[in-house]
């Protein structure tokens, strides 16, 4: 299946793109998105906002869909779904 992630605001300057169309096997889920993520461009994520050594988000980051925020790595993706990679602001 196709799934669209898009690199908003200020997580834009962390990764080297702002889109990515990633290929994900039938029954994949939000841990599925990751590895891929991590296989496509994880090299050139800036260590900031990105585990590399466990391929996962760090730091005040948010994945959102159409659905609200997904936070259960075993949450399952739909084919075309378009998904938001956003950096949560934290302070005052």
């Amino acid at each position: 299946m196709k799934i669209l992630l898009k690199i908003n605001g200020t997580m834009e300057r962390y990764f080297p793109a702002t889109e990515y169309q990633l290929s994900l096997e039938k029954e994949a889920t939000l841990a599925d998105l990751y590895e891929e993520l991590a296989n496509v461009a994880g090299a050139e994520i800036s260590p900031a906002v990105w585990n590399h050594k466990k391929s996962r988000p760090r730091g005040p980051v948010i994945m959102r869909s159409e659905a609200g925020v997904l936070k259960d790595e075993n949450h399952p993706l739909q084919e075309g779904q378009i998904l938001e990679f956003k950096r949560f602001l934290v302070g005052g």
